[in-house]
């Protein structure tokens, strides 16, 4: 046993550095995927990260994004516009006043199918509003508005 910690105290100077550079250099060529990907598609990116916690240092780039290398080499992130954090939940309050957003989910989703998923991605609802009211909290038009009149059955 004092043979293992004797190792690891011998290994640690050299170790250690050369460790945590290998992994940073891994990290940030993994997040720099989800950045180009994101880019690519015309998502914005709000934050580029190599490492959690305090920033140590970092700049803004002419597209608005934060690059920046924090405390803890041993992760990363890229967070995108529309999220609510560096986990990629979406930012619910944020996406029911973006005009773009509604603009999809009434072309793409006109019934409001699937919308207490947006509304509520991880499931903390208790109850599913209905169709109608998300639509409404939204500021979509509802489902008794997107029927034509004579088809109405109210």
């Amino acid at each position: 046993m004092l043979d293992a910690i004797h190792s690891l105290i011998a290994w640690t100077p050299m170790g250690l550095p050369a460790f945590l550079f290998v992994i940073t250099l891994v990290v940030f060529f993994h997040e720099l995927g989800h950045f180009l990907v994101a880019r690519w598609f015309g998502v914005t990116v709000e934050v580029f990260s190599v490492g959690f916690g305090g920033e140590i240092f970092g700049w803004n780039d002419r597209h608005g994004t934060r690059w920046k290398v924090s405390w803890l080499p041993i992760g990363g992130y890229v967070k995108f516009a529309g999220d609510a954090d560096a986990a990629s939940r979406p930012d619910v309050e944020a996406a029911a006043h973006d005009p773009e957003v509604k603009r999809l989910i009434e072309k793409y989703n006109p019934t409001g199918q699937g919308l207490p998923l947006v509304v509520c991605p991880d499931g903390s609802c208790l109850s599913e509003p209905s169709q109608d009211q998300v639509a409404e909290k939204a500021g979509l038009r509802t489902r008794a508005e997107l029927e034509p009149r004579h088809v109405r059955s109210r």
